[in-house]
């Protein structure tokens, strides 16, 4: 474990530079939240896959005719 690690270092960075700094910086951030997004999507789905399909087979127990699709 490092303690106490700081590295300086100086470095000129004109205003082009610091915008394309920051928006490499918000692009990542943004990915990131896209992929959070897109697992949550995906686990909800399966979750409603999954009670969809319990509740298929009660209906289907408790009413031998009927149906579901």
């Amino acid at each position: 474990m490092l303690t106490n690690y700081h590295i300086s270092r100086e470095v000129e960075l004109n205003g082009d530079d610091i915008i394309n700094y920051y928006n490499e910086i918000k692009e990542t951030l943004v990915k990131n939240e896209i992929y959070k997004k897109a697992k949550d999507y995906s686990k909800t789905r399966s979750d409603l896959n999954h009670y969809f399909e319990v509740r298929r087979l009660l209906v289907e127990r408790q009413e031998p005719n009927m149906k579901i699709n």
